[in-house]
Formats: C-alpha cells, structure tokens, sequence
C-alpha cells in the first residue's frame, strides 16, 4: 500500500489513497476517448471519502476547476512514479506546472463593439467538462474542437448580470450549456471573433496550474515553461492510464494502451 501526501490548496485539501485493483479494473474498462468521465470516476475513487467529511474547502469534485482536476491527477501519479517529476513524452510535469499561479477567479474580459454588456470569464468547472464532452460524443454539439470551444465558451462566458447556479445537476448543467452553445452559434462571425478573443484573453489571465487549450477530442494542457525546447513541447493531459501500472493495463486495459487521442498529445508515463 501506497502512504500519499495530501494535496492542499486554498481551495483543496485532498487526502488520497491508492485505487484497489477493483477500480483499477472498472476504470480500465472506460472508454478511453472519454477522458473527462474517467477523471471524475478516478476522482472519486482516490480521494479518501472519510476525509471528505471533514471541513475541506471545496470537496466535491464535480466543483473543481479542470485544472485542479488535473493537479490532483498528477499529484497522484507523482508519488507512484520513480520521479516525482515524471516524464510527460519529450517533457516533463515541471515544464506543464505553473506553481507561481495557483488562484481560482472569475475575471471581466470586456465588452462587444456596440454592446454595453460586460462579460465576464467563469473557470471551468468538472461538471462543465463532463457536460461538453457528452455533448460532443452525442454530437448534439460539433463533435470537435469547434464543439468544444463553443461548448467552453457557452460554460464559461456570461454577462455580469447574467447568473450562473455551478451547483444545478448534471443534466440542468447540460442543457443549458446546449441552449448557449447553440446561441453563440448563431452569432454573427466577426461577433463571434470579437467574442472568442475576449474568450482567449480570460482563459490566458485565469491559467492557474496548467495552461487550459481545447483539440479535437478535448480539454489538454499546453508547456509553461520557458525555453524554445519546452515552448516547443506539445500540448499534454493527465490520462487516468498513467496512474495505472503497466502490468494491470496489459491484464485488464484495451489491446494497446492509449496514446492521448492524437498524434500531438502525449500521456505521462508512469
């Protein structure tokens, strides 16, 4: 058994423990294109439901941003790995984190050309990645990049007299990210451009842990380091199959293990 050091932030204070070959089997049996589903699934099997109870700041992971989705991930799979900095492809963890910006906000982006309205750029939660990704493989939204950056943008962009209730269940969270997605749609497209931009310049000030960027199967992370070699890196995720050892993936896992969805995404390799 694996003793693991918790995770605290100020709005996390996440005890782990090490998944039972039982969630190792389940999660392994996942598909593998739905990486945000497996995250929540992984989620909720390591982190230490008695610890839970206790006067945590943020416990539900539904509620996480999807960037401390992912530092709890890593921080996972930084202490079964043989290096706490362990290898993401050509890289590693060190050239994706960014410790020096770790806060949680909501920031204003600013307003359309003949618009008064200020709109603002919420983080994007657990509960919205999971939305969009059904979403997309549903295909009730472009099921690629466009769909995920019109799905972001519909999660994360409102008016700031507009209300956002982050607590709705799944399926209120996913129909009303359908019903903004498909209003957004329909925006004029030097409006859209206009609006994207905005959308780009908040996600930029908001970074907190990993920088957030959207392929075509989903949500990745791009390098934070400097340096032309590490700027040079390509975008990666925190794949559930890297927290799980090779000899259970080859026992239970698909033929091959997953290589992150496309060419240019790499996976940690534990």
């Amino acid at each position: 058994m694996i003793n693991f050091s918790p995770l605290r932030t100020k709005r996390l204070n996440v005890k782990m423990k090490e998944l039972t070959i039982g969630d190792t089997i389940n999660l392994c049996k996942m598909p593998i294109n739905l990486h945000e589903a497996s995250t929540a699934e992984m989620l909720d099997k390591i982190v230490d439901k008695a610890a839970k109870k206790q006067s945590f700041v943020m416990a539900d992971c539904r509620l996480w941003t999807v960037q401390e989705r992912a530092m709890t991930i890593a921080h996972y799979i930084a202490q079964i790995s043989p290096e706490p900095d362990f290898s993401i492809g050509d890289g590693k963890l060190s050239d994706y984190l960014m410790m020096d910006k770790i806060e949680v906000d909501s920031v204003k982006v600013g307003k359309l050309k003949g618009d008064n309205d200020i709109w603002m750029l919420h983080p994007l939660l657990g509960c919205h990645a999971e939305a969009i990704e059904r979403l997309v493989n549903s295909q009730q939204i472009y099921n690629d990049r466009a769909g995920w950056w019109l799905g972001a943008m519909a999660a994360m962009l409102y008016r700031e007299k507009e209300e956002r209730d982050d607590e709705a269940n799944d399926a209120q969270i996913e129909a009303e990210i359908l019903k903004r997605a498909k209003t957004i749609n329909a925006f004029p497209e030097s409006s859209f451009m206009e609006l994207l931009e905005l959308f780009l310049r908040g996600i930029d000030q908001q970074n907190h842990f990993f920088k957030l960027v959207f392929l075509n199967d989903g949500i990745a992370f791009l390098p934070a380091g400097s340096g032309k070699e590490v700027q040079a890196l390509p975008p990666a995720r925190f794949l559930v199959s890297a927290a799980i050892s090779e000899g259970a993936w080859r026992l239970f896992g698909p033929v091959e293990k997953e290589s992150g969805g496309t060419t240019s995404l790499l996976q940690p390799t534990a």
